[in-house]
């Protein structure tokens, strides 16, 4: 098994924040009818909780290195996330050594 990441507690703060983020522009454009862009931040949001529960190099790369830019290929205002991107891209450096 994937070992924690020495510094799991920040990670799970950054993936929390993307996650409440990513919720509050989705029932913003459910309101607004736009239900491409709803789906699009449900399938950007759908594995992290998985990777909140167990912050692991392994599960957290995945994120950032496959989900986070498919989503950005699509993404209407993505910048948003940008500086939660920034904090685990340095965790993520700092973990790869």
């Amino acid at each position: 098994m994937d070992e924690r990441l020495r510094r799991s507690d920040e990670v799970t703060v950054e993936l929390l924040a993307i996650l409440r983020e990513g919720l509050l522009r989705i029932r913003a454009r459910g309101w607004d009818g736009k239900s491409d862009e709803c789906a699009n931040e449900a399938d950007h949001l759908h594995n992290l909780p998985r990777a909140i529960a167990e912050p692991s190099l392994r599960s957290v790369s995945y994120y950032y290195d496959v989900e986070r830019p498919a989503y950005l290929q699509t993404a209407v205002k993505p910048e948003v996330f940008q500086p939660h991107w920034e904090k685990l891209r340095e965790i993520l450096a700092e973990a790869k050594g």
